[in-house]
């Protein structure tokens, strides 16, 4: 395991990933559904233009990378404009 998260989201990302995993396959094992290749994925898509990763992918060096959800962001504010319920009033933050 790396020591320096590059993209960093949260302190212990890497631990929690690894705790997802582990109770996951406990879980799936215990209802009779036993896994051998588990891979718990966390994406992060950043809130504020001013961060230092628009998205972050761990772990960082595993097959889904941070340019293949470039555009993600962009495609979620575009049907999110396209759905007429967007323009209605909440509120709610």
């Amino acid at each position: 395991m790396r020591k320096s998260i590059d993209q960093f989201m949260w302190p212990l990302q890497q631990f929690f990933r690894q705790c997802v995993a582990i109770n996951t396959k406990m879980i799936l094992d215990e209802i009779g559904m036993p896994v051998q290749d588990l891979q718990v994925l966390l994406v992060g898509i950043a809130s504020e233009d001013s961060a230092r990763h628009a998205t972050c992918v761990e772990p960082e060096t595993g097959s889904l990378r941070q340019e293949h959800l470039e555009q993600v962001k962009d495609r979620a504010d575009e049907l999110y404009n396209l759905n007429p319920q967007s323009q209605s009033f909440d509120s709610h933050p």
